[in-house]
């Protein structure tokens, strides 16, 4: 595979860039588990202050997030009804960042984020999360793009609590791998107290408008999915995931999504 995308990525031309303040998504998601089903309802809404470029495809953007936001999200789902709501501001090289989800009449969950851009492609973090009665946790978490040919990239993901109990690794490449097809794939490694795991998952867009997925675990889940932009704007988009030996052994999940 490398020998065929090198080559390609030094002759093929840079896909048109698409810019975007607001992305919204809503979605529909169904659980079988192997005692009953559950049924989820979900949206979320998130606005940039200043315009976001896509990267080739209408789906794709910088992997390390340089805008001024806000956003929110709501979920309709059985035991729960999480509503949540934050921002983060960046200015030069710092971003300041806190968000707020209530679960129902006694939980929620609190966090604030303190980030320092140590240049415009590595960004440090510490992030206090709170539940009610409980006390703050802690967490370091670093992000880092290293930029390839036009807009291909490596990016990697680090965060940790702050004893290095539970930690959470991931690396992404994404490349433009002919005139108007690209690839992405991601592989993550977390290693928690009483579990630890892998997963990948990629994406091939043979076009900017329509892509295919796939993903992978440790526990034997494999999933499927797709996406297809109707234009720059507006798009739908499908998942199934399946595990014969889990608790949870199929997953549906179909969703409309818009970015304007």
């Amino acid at each position: 595979m490398k020998k065929i995308i090198l080559p390609l990525m030094l002759v093929v031309p840079n896909a048109a860039a698409n810019e975007y303040q607001n992305i919204f998504n809503f979605e529909y998601i169904n659980i079988e588990t192997v005692n009953q089903d559950y049924d989820i309802y979900g949206s979320n809404i998130t606005h940039f202050f200043s315009a976001k470029e896509s990267i080739g495809p209408f789906a794709e953007f910088d992997y390390i997030n340089k805008q001024s936001n806000i956003f929110g999200n709501y979920a309709d789902m059985p035991g729960a009804d999480p509503l949540g709501f934050g921002g983060e501001y960046i200015s030069d090289s710092v971003l300041i960042g806190a968000s707020y989800t209530k679960f129902d009449d006694r939980a929620y969950l609190g966090t604030v984020k303190l980030g320092y851009f140590v240049n415009e492609d590595f960004l440090v973090q510490i992030i206090s999360n709170k539940t009610r009665d409980a006390d703050s946790v802690y967490q370091f978490a670093a992000r880092y793009n290293h930029q390839l040919e036009n807009n291909d990239y490596l990016g990697f993901s680090f965060r940790t609590d702050e004893n290095f109990d539970n930690s959470y690794y991931s690396a992404t490449y994404f490349s433009q791998i002919g005139e108007d097809q690209f690839l992405k794939s991601t592989f993550t490694l977390y290693d928690f107290v009483g579990n630890d795991g892998w997963n990948i998952d990629a994406d091939y867009y043979f076009s900017q408008a329509s892509s295919v997925s796939f993903s992978y675990d440790d526990d034997e889940t494999f999933g499927i999915g797709g996406q297809h932009f109707f234009n720059e704007n507006y798009a739908v988009y499908a998942k199934y995931s399946d595990n014969d030996e889990g608790f949870v052994t199929d997953t549906y999940q179909i969703g409309f999504r818009a970015q304007l």
